[in-house]
């Protein structure tokens, strides 16, 4: 392609844009990935071609990226990036250009490259200082191994190599701010809160794209000075949810193609091929992303968050545990077919349908190791419609608890309930579980509309859960509740308490 994304095509900068990955394919690609995961299952939308295309297909693809506009970029700096000529002579330049204007443009550096003095980094500080220090991973395996490189190892960085190896002039990625692969946390927390940060200002929210700074400065404060500060808008931030894409060759963007009005953040989670729920490598991901996303949404004064899109339960229910209802305001979720779900009662709520949970049945898990006095009682519940359904994996669930219970959704006629009542349904089963799980291990598998899921789970702040979801495996006969998270609100790095690895079905 004649031209280099680093010439004049007007401004580039667009805040409600992706983050540019910027790095080497031979030793970057897996970085990338666990990268571009990462910020998915936090709410940011990445950009990075997936597959290795020739110079000139890659060059058009970027030079669409930069004229399309992008909010942020991270530069991956790995060894074998001195060999590359594309990073130096076709992205650097522009982005070093969109950091240097004066808007909110970020380009961030993760750094590979490890000091040699492991004693301290060249800008005096230890690998970690100030990134959470003091809060050690809670699961049992080591968290560089549990989140794939973007864990808490705290190995220093040379914050140097990067303009050596790209053999810059006048240093500029020294002066700017880099992360080692310890601190993948930190790095999303400061994408988020310019994101959110953009979000605070209405003004900007809606201007055109390319405005001067000084115009949409003077446009703020006319605002600010009329209404005061609102925080994000009217308080009010959407999410949308998605765990079933898969990004192919064709794909520009590894998640939703570009955060439209509609939605302020965009969770997406990967489906692992063999169960067909999420992999266990993005729910850690959700895990470790999750309560810092919440923490930022109170920082920036959010009083109502509004859930659209779709996938699977475990992704409401963690949520919903995320915003109970004695800290958060109101909750809304926008199912697939428009409708709209909320905890407060509506007026228009016909009763149709009730909740009903049926009564204990006990057994003696047929696993030795599940006998042991001194483990918590499981108790299997399974919340469901009132239609008919295969009971088989509940049954395997079951015989691994010491008691079991179903709470059904009936009505009469159809089972097809209405999203008007379903914050008084919500009500209902959060009731049932919490008279009936309180000081035990609730063992949750769901047969019932998503959108209720986040709903009840807001309601559910004192109990301990464990999510299953029903595998959908077509190379295998029969489906089984496996086993994905725990989740409990008001816990320490919470509410994702442990994440389960996935145990391969057989058929």
């Amino acid at each position: 392609m004649g031209d280099r994304c680093g010439t004049a095509h007007g401004n580039r900068y667009d805040p409600t844009g992706p983050v540019f990955i910027s790095y080497r394919q031979s030793d970057g690609t897996e970085h990338a990935k666990r990268l571009d995961r990462f910020l998915r299952a936090g709410g940011l939308v990445p950009w990075r071609d997936l597959v290795d295309l020739p110079p000139g297909e890659t060059a058009r693809r970027v030079h669409e990226a930069f004229e399309e506009g992008i909010a942020a970029a991270v530069l991956i700096v790995t060894p074998e990036i001195q060999q590359s000529q594309f990073v130096p002579a076709e992205e650097l330049p522009e982005l070093l250009k969109l950091e240097q204007e004066p808007h909110d443009f970020s380009l961030l550096v993760l750094n590979t490259i490890p000091k040699q003095d492991e004693t301290a980094s060249n800008d005096g500080r230890s690998q970690g200082d100030g990134v959470d220090a003091g809060q050690p991973s809670t699961d049992d395996a080591p968290a560089d191994h549990l989140l794939g490189g973007c864990g808490r190892s705290k190995k220093p960085i040379d914050v140097s190599a990067p303009d050596r190896l790209l053999n810059t002039t006048g240093q500029p990625l020294e002066k700017l701010k880099q992360y080692g692969l310890g601190e993948c946390r930190q790095l999303y927390r400061d994408l988020l809160h310019r994101r959110l940060g953009h979000l605070m200002r209405p003004a900007e929210r809606y201007l055109p794209i390319g405005l001067p700074t000084g115009v949409v400065a003077a446009i703020s404060s006319a605002l600010g000075w009329l209404f005061g500060d609102q925080g994000i808008g009217d308080g009010e931030i959407t999410i949308q949810t998605q765990t079933r894409p898969i990004p192919d060759a064709h794909t520009r963007r590894s998640g939703t193609t570009r955060l439209g009005r509609e939605h302020d953040l965009a969770i997406r989670l990967r489906q692992d091929p063999t169960t067909g729920i999420p992999a266990a490598e993005d729910y850690r991901h959700l895990k470790e992303t999750l309560p810092i996303m919440v923490d930022a949404l109170y920082a920036h004064g959010v009083s109502g968050v509004t859930l659209t899109g779709g996938g699977h339960f475990s992704l409401g229910w963690a949520l919903g545990t995320a915003l109970p209802i004695t800290r958060q305001g109101g909750l809304r979720v926008i199912d697939l077919q428009g409708n709209e779900w909320t905890d407060a009662s509506r007026s228009d709520d016909q009763k149709t349908f009730h909740a009903v949970a049926g009564s204990f049945a006990e057994h003696t898990p047929q696993d030795p190791s599940l006998q042991e006095a001194d483990r918590l009682h499981r108790v299997a519940v399974l919340i469901r419609n009132q239609n008919g359904q295969n009971q088989q994996p509940f049954d395997e669930l079951k015989a691994t608890c010491d008691e079991s219970f179903e709470i059904v959704i009936e009505g009469s006629g159809d089972h097809f309930y209405p999203s008007n009542e379903g914050a008084r349904l919500a009500k209902e089963i959060a009731n049932e579980l919490r008279k009936r799980g309180a000081g035990r291990e609730l063992h949750i598998a769901w047969s019932a509309a998503v959108s209720l899921a986040p709903l009840v789970a807001r309601r559910t702040n004192t109990l301990n859960c464990v999510l299953y979801e029903l595998t959908q495996n077509p190379l295998v006969a029969r489906q089984r509740y496996q086993k994905v998270l725990r989740v409990a609100a008001g816990m320490p790095h919470g509410p994702i308490i442990e994440v389960f690895d996935k145990v391969t079905p057989t058929q």
